[in-house]
This record gives structure tokens, C-alpha cells and sequence, in this order.
């Protein structure tokens, strides 16, 4: 289970446009250990609950693609069984 803690919150605004925002650098946590550090942008209308549930959201996408790149290792390996035995006994005489 991933988990974040923020690090830094600053204003910030593009230089192209003007546009402000909130620069926000949090770490993602995986069982209590650091895994890495992420920076997003957020509009400065946004409220505290608003971000800590886009940042929620992070983190379970985070867990959910975890969990997906598990089951398809397991669907590959399960894969190379089955063409290995495919191969093996397709136009295979099996006699009594």
C-alpha cells in the first residue's frame, strides 16, 4: 500500500502564459519505505480536500498498475506453458 507525505508547496506560474498554480512535491511511500518523489501542478482554486484527493488518486493508480503488472507477468509465464505444450503435442500420435 502506497501512502504520500507532501514536502513542499509553492506559487508558481508559466512564463509562457501567466497562468498561476500550486507547485506541490510530495513522496510516495510503499509499505512505510520511500519509493519515490513526485511534483504536480495544481489550479490555485483547488481546495486542500480537493488536492489530497487527487493525490489519493495517485497513489492508488500507483497500486493499481502494481497489481495489473502482476497478473499480466503471470499471464505471460502462464502463456509460454501453454505454447510450449501446444507445440508439443500438436500432430502428436499418442499411442496405448
Amino acid at each position: 500500500m502506497r501512502t504520500a507525505k507532501i514536502i513542499s508547496i509553492t506559487k508558481d506560474n508559466l512564463i509562457e502564459t501567466g497562468e498561476r498554480f500550486l507547485d506541490i512535491k510530495f513522496g510516495i511511500y510503499k509499505d512505510g519505505e520511500f519509493e519515490k518523489e513526485i511534483r504536480l501542478a495544481f489550479t490555485m482554486s483547488m481546495t486542500t480536500e480537493e488536492i489530497e484527493n487527487e493525490i489519493k488518486k495517485y497513489c492508488e493508480t500507483m497500486n493499481s498498475d502494481e497489481e495489473n503488472a502482476i497478473k499480466n507477468a503471470k499471464v505471460v509465464e502462464e502463456d509460454k506453458v501453454a505454447d510450449k505444450t501446444i507445440i508439443e503435442l500438436t500432430n502428436k500420435e499418442i499411442s496405448l
